[in-house]
């Protein structure tokens, strides 16, 4: 078992005290939970490969894809100069 799972499935032994409105978190802030894992990973891997090999499929089937650029100021700005 992960510390997740510990922690969800632990009894709680005391309560964290209910603030004004009556919210308790549901995961205690003395909980250390891990931010990355090989899951989302592996996830976001395949949908990277998934929408990359649509956006090439219908850029040469149709001849239109999902573009993204920077535009280059066709007027010279402050900025420009470096």
């Amino acid at each position: 078992m992960t510390v997740a799972d510990d922690a969800l499935t632990a009894a709680p032994t005391a309560p964290p005290p209910a603030t004004a409105r009556g919210f308790r978190p549901l995961i205690p802030a003395s909980v250390s939970l891990r931010e990355l894992t090989p899951t989302p990973l592996i996830v976001g891997m395949l949908l990277g490969v998934i929408f990359g090999a649509s956006s090439l499929y219908l850029v040469l089937k149709v001849g239109l894809t999902v573009s993204a650029s920077i535009p280059s100021p066709s007027s010279p700005s402050p900025c420009s100069a470096f």
